[in-house]
């Protein structure tokens, strides 16, 4: 049931992601909280991007914190060749007092051998 109203977050910080840098992340600040951790600014600077919004799939989980959700993410990046290539990540969002959603976490998802 969020995940109508967490969707421009989710799709908004991708691809202002794809943009950014450490140095010049004015285009994904709206997506994320105030003296973010470096990973979340630290973006792809313009060498990828998605075509369009179709380029993201991804399921929103729950956890035990109220108010914070998982999304498991796959996205179809394109390289300036026009290669395209999926990568999976999973991507943490935060309600805020104010009912908006922030990024709190953006990562590879990791698969580890049982």
């Amino acid at each position: 049931s969020v995940a109508p109203k967490m969707e421009p977050t989710i799709v908004g910080f991708v691809k202002a992601f794809a943009k950014v840098t450490q140095e010049n992340h004015s285009d994904i600040d709206q997506y994320i909280p105030s003296n973010p951790p470096v990973e979340l600014v630290s973006g792809f600077g313009g060498t990828l991007s998605i075509n369009n919004n179709n380029s993201i799939s991804y399921k929103i989980y729950d956890t035990e914190t109220p108010g914070e959700y998982k999304v498991d993410a796959n996205i179809t990046w394109q390289d300036q060749d026009g290669v395209s290539f999926t990568g999976r990540y999973i991507i943490t969002v935060k309600e805020t007092s104010d009912k908006k959603y922030l990024v709190t976490k953006f990562a590879p998802y990791l698969f580890i051998k049982g």
